[in-house]
């Protein structure tokens, strides 16, 4: 009998706004959400979620006890982004994949940051990356 460990999607949101286009999907899979905005954390609470980590603005590192594969960053604003990244590169080995609308900085900027995978598009073309399979 083969045993299989679950890993986890940490997905890394802001911006309240963002949920409306991936809320569905968290539920179908492993997923934990990583955010300083206690409005969101409130409005996935609110929808029975439990695996959201809230970080205050001085925290370095994200607290969690499971095994990721993947981090996706949804996000728009440059700062927030390298914030995020910073947090994450101390927490987590994994592949970071940024969703962003913003098209003004080129990939290589994005790279230099430790961003693997950039998706420059809408918020409503991406949910398909939240199902992916939970087991290794």
């Amino acid at each position: 009998m083969m045993v299989h460990e679950v890993s986890w999607i940490m997905i890394c949101i802001q911006n309240p706004e963002k949920l409306e286009s991936i809320v569905d999907y968290l539920f179908d899979d492993y997923h934990v959400v990583v955010t300083n905005n206690p409005e969101v954390k409130q409005q996935l609470h609110d929808m029975w979620m439990e695996d959201v980590i809230l970080l205050g603005h001085e925290d370095t590192y994200i607290p969690h006890n499971r095994r990721i594969r993947q981090v996706i960053i949804i996000d728009d604003v440059v700062l927030s982004i390298l914030d995020t990244i910073e947090r994450v590169k101390m927490s987590v080995q994994a592949p970071i994949m940024l969703i962003t609308k913003n098209k003004y900085y080129p990939f290589k900027f994005y790279e230099l940051m430790g961003i693997h995978y950039v998706m420059m598009t809408n918020y409503n073309q991406f949910p398909f990356l939240l199902r992916q399979r939970a087991y290794s």
